[in-house]
C-alpha cells in the first residue's frame, strides 16, 4: 500500500477532519476539519497522518544583498537612476521589482560628473540593500555598467571607444559607465 495520497485543491476547500489527519503546510483547522490554505496538490502522508498542500505557483525570486542584477533604466537623474529588474544572477524574473541606484556615492567617479546611464540603458548592477523595502543598487563589481545602449541623439547604433559610445548613425560620442562586457547595438 502506498505512504501518501496526492489530489488538487482549492482554498478553502475541505480535505480531511482533524480526527484522521493533522493540519500541515498549506492547510488549516478549522472546527472539526482540515481545509486547504491554497491552490495546489493535497498531499496525504498516510503513515504520519498529516496533510499538506504544494503550491503550483512559484513565488518570484527577490533580490537580496550581494545579488547581480540586470534590467532596463526607467529613469535617469542627476543623483538617482531608476532600473526595472529584468534578471538577478543571471535567471530571468518577471516580478517587475524596481531598483534604485544613487550616483551621487559612486566611488568610480572620483570627482568626475559622468553620465552613468540614460532612459532605455540595458545595465548591470549590484544589490547592496534592501531596507525599508527599496531595492538599493551599486556598481561595486567589476562588471557593473551599461551593457547595450543606443545614441541619444538619433537612436542609432553605438560602438566603445574606451570608456565612451559613438554613434554610428551621426558620429555623436557619449560618456556612460560601461560594463567590461558591452555590446553595444
Amino acid at each position: 500500500m502506498s505512504e501518501k495520497k496526492e489530489r488538487k485543491t482549492m482554498p478553502g476547500e475541505a480535505l480531511a477532519v482533524v480526527e484522521e489527519f493533522e493540519p500541515g503546510e498549506g492547510t488549516y483547522s478549522n472546527g472539526d476539519s482540515v481545509r486547504a490554505a491554497a491552490v495546489g496538490i493535497a498531499e496525504f502522508d498516510l503513515k504520519q497522518r498529516k496533510v499538506i498542500v504544494k503550491s503550483p505557483v512559484k513565488k518570484p525570486a527577490l533580490p537580496t544583498k550581494g545579488d547581480s542584477v540586470e534590467g532596463v533604466v526607467e529613469s535617469a537623474q542627476s543623483n538617482v537612476i531608476n532600473m526595472r529588474i529584468l534578471r538577478i544572477n543571471g535567471k530571468p524574473n518577471e516580478a517587475n521589482f524596481t531598483g534604485m541606484l544613487s550616483t551621487r556615492q559612486d566611488p568610480q567617479r572620483r570627482g568626475r560628473r559622468i553620465t552613468v546611464a540614460k532612459v532605455a540603458d540595458l545595465m548591470r548592477a549590484t544589490v547592496y540593500s534592501t531596507k525599508n523595502a527599496i531595492i538599493h543598487l551599486a556598481l561595486e563589481r567589476d562588471n557593473d555598467g551599461v551593457l547595450s545602449t543606443v545614441c541619444s541623439i538619433c537612436g542609432g547604433g553605438v560602438v566603445r571607444i574606451n570608456d565612451r559610445v559613438k554613434c554610428k548613425e551621426c558620429g555623436y560620442v557619449d560618456e556612460r559607465m560601461l560594463a567590461p562586457d558591452f555590446r553595444g547595438v
